[in-house]
């Protein structure tokens, strides 16, 4: 049995590997499995092999997919050495699917880990990443043989994904899809017809010895198919929502009064305890970190001044409208989240020195999810779906929003607030708070930072992958590696915002 070699890699010089590819198109690596060290390299060397073609935009949906397949030949390999160990005889149909059922990927893949040092250094992960011309073209060759009954349930999987269009028909089939084998393929097929591809570009072959996959996207027809569509029965939700209370509009007129006063416009606050509560809350936050904690309205206002006043009446204006009418205990568990990634927010936005957009910052951040209260209240099978799919295979959900097609909560929240004729900023910020790529350079910087402060904690709760992030992103704010991601969760833990 022949020894591989691997490529050599580790955090540390991943960096260095990615900054090599600058101005290349192909890149290589043969790895004994597929880890979360190598799953970081992977995702930035997309990236970088897309950024230098102009096809930036796509690189969250195309690293997923990705992702996906090599957790495939991953599973593959581990699987091929439990069949190996157990002395499965393979020839035997119903033993090797017995064998199979018995299978845990995680057990036996941490049993593996702890004897990886002993192994003989024929299993392996050959990764061929390039592009030719016209043609983004991923190969993977591992040392994983497909049995064939494997390799007829795998195309079986590619041919149910095809009768649907969107996600949400197939949690309606099937609820519990998400725990099939090869869900991985399923979500890949769906991903691919997203962005406008046919599954025929995905090509799972065996062959004695090792299994091949390789994927071939035609860079020209990438676009996002389901865009800001947006379903009737939201858009009619929508619709019969409310405008803003009345107590709400006479103090964002009094505020816009060029006479305005401190005295009055305190007056009119205290006259509203709910509004009272969310601007001491506010004032003694580290947004505006007082240097002792102020429980005077008068001061407050002045602490806050008129810019600010106008930014939380946004906030609080929406949140009375969506409590009149929604669950308040499901609004208060948003509300949470939300309040969070304010915080967490307002300081990436200090920490790089851009401490005037703080405000507009804290607003974006407090109504990102917005849209979520109105998916939830009309579909909660499919939020709650979305959620747990999220969470077991840490997928980020607005890739899984795209897929249910017309229920994206960052559109459906970006509609709403436009309803209320809400600054541009806002909407801006909302609609792209996962797709930060996409926003217009003018709303960069408040964007940049609601997408991060929603990421980091994600990440931190092990919800999400430090991989899924956009480098672009990370690199906006100066974090290079995941050792600077690890300190920024440290200061973020140190000053009090993190809640754990």
């Amino acid at each position: 049995m022949r020894k591989v070699f691997y490529s050599n890699f580790d955090l540390e010089n991943i960096e260095n590997i990615v900054n090599s590819l600058k101005g290349k198109k192909e890149y290589i690596c043969t790895i004994p499995f597929y880890d979360s060290v190598s799953e970081i390299l992977i995702s930035k060397v997309v990236y970088e092999l897309l950024n230098e073609s102009g096809f930036e935009d796509f690189n969250q949906a195309i690293s997923i997919i990705i992702n996906e397949l090599l957790k495939n030949s991953n599973k593959i390999n581990i699987k091929n050495i439990f069949f190996k160990e157990s002395n499965t005889n393979l020839e035997d149909i119903a033993k090797s699917k017995e064998a199979d059922q018995m299978f845990s990927f995680k057990d036996y893949y941490n049993k593996f880990m702890l004897n990886v040092s002993d192994r003989d250094k024929s299993e392996y992960i050959k990764i061929i990443i390039n592009i030719d011309k016209d043609y983004f073209n991923l190969s993977i060759l591992n040392s994983g043989t497909l049995l064939d009954w494997q390799l007829e349930e795998i195309n079986t999987s590619i041919k149910y994904a095809n009768r649907f269009n969107n996600l949400n028909e197939i949690f309606q089939d099937d609820k519990d899809i998400s725990q099939n084998d090869n869900f991985g393929i399923i979500f890949s097929t769906l991903m691919l017809k997203n962005i406008n591809i046919d599954s025929r570009a995905l090509d799972i072959k065996r062959h004695d010895g090792y299994t091949d996959t390789t994927l071939t996207l035609p860079l020209k027809r990438l676009k996002d198919v389901h865009g800001d569509r947006v379903t009737e029965e939201i858009i009619k939700e929508i619709s019969v929502l409310p405008q803003f209370p009345d107590s709400i509009m006479k103090l964002q007129k009094e505020i816009m009064d060029p006479e305005w006063n401190y005295d009055r416009i305190t007056d009119y606050i205290l006259s509203d305890s709910a509004l009272t509560a969310e601007i001491l809350r506010l004032v003694n936050s580290p947004v505006y970190r007082p240097s002792s904690r102020i429980d005077k309205v008068s001061i407050a206002v002045k602490k806050i001044g008129i810019n600010g006043l106008k930014a939380i009446l946004y906030n609080f204006g929406s949140f009375k409208v969506l409590s009149s009418k929604y669950d308040i205990d499901k609004i208060n568990q948003y509300k949470e989240h939300l309040f969070q990634v304010a915080l967490i927010s307002s300081y990436l936005a200090n920490m790089v020195g851009l401490d005037e957009f703080s405000e507009d910052i804290y607003v974006a951040a407090l109504m990102h999810d917005i849209g979520k209260i109105i998916v939830n209240a009309l579909n909660p099978e499919l939020e709650d779906g979305i959620m747990k799919l999220s969470k077991d295979r840490m997928i980020p959900t607005d890739v899984i929003d795209n897929l249910s097609d017309g229920y994206n909560h960052s559109i459906i929240g970006s509609k709403l607030i436009e309803k209320w004729n809400f600054p541009k900023k806002y909407i801006e910020a909302i609609k792209h708070h996962h797709t930060p790529l996409k926003v217009d350079d003018e709303y960069k910087i408040i964007t940049f930072c609601v997408y991060l402060g929603n990421q980091i904690p994600q990440v931190h709760g092990e919800k999400r992958k430090f991989s899924s992030i956009e480098n672009k992103v990370l690199k906006f704010f100066k974090i290079n590696t995941i050792q600077d991601f690890n300190n920024l969760l440290t200061k973020l833990e140190n000053s009090g915002i993190f809640f754990t």
